[in-house]
């Protein structure tokens, strides 16, 4: 698959929150629904871009704005690649751990 000079893509969403001790809460919630927005369309993170994060203090609250940036893969692969970095594309790797637990709970069952 060729990713080298694909057009990137802007996806973003601004809102409000309360205080800033929110921040890291709602920046990870935001992120995921941007990624799976992406991933639907067929967009992958370019993860060498990375998230840009920013607010401004109201009286009332604090105004934030979210971007990432992707570029396209197809909708089959915006979901076996983690992302693009570099123009080289991330395959996402089962998480060992994960894959260790799921065959010694396999082994306990045959006992």
């Amino acid at each position: 698959m060729n990713t080298v000079h694909k057009p990137i893509k802007r996806f973003g969403l601004d809102g409000k929150v309360m205080s800033s001790t929110a921040f890291s809460r709602v920046q990870s919630m935001y992120m995921k629904i941007l990624e799976e927005q992406m991933r639907e369309a067929g967009y992958v993170p370019r993860l060498e871009l990375g998230m840009e994060w920013s607010t401004v203090r109201t009286k009332e609250h604090y105004e934030f704005e979210i971007s990432v940036y992707g570029s396209y893969v197809g909708k089959a692969s915006a979901w076996s690649i983690e992302g693009i970095d570099q123009g080289k594309p991330v395959s996402i790797h089962p998480n060992k751990s994960n894959v260790s637990s799921k065959s010694a709970e396999a082994q306990s069952k045959e006992k």
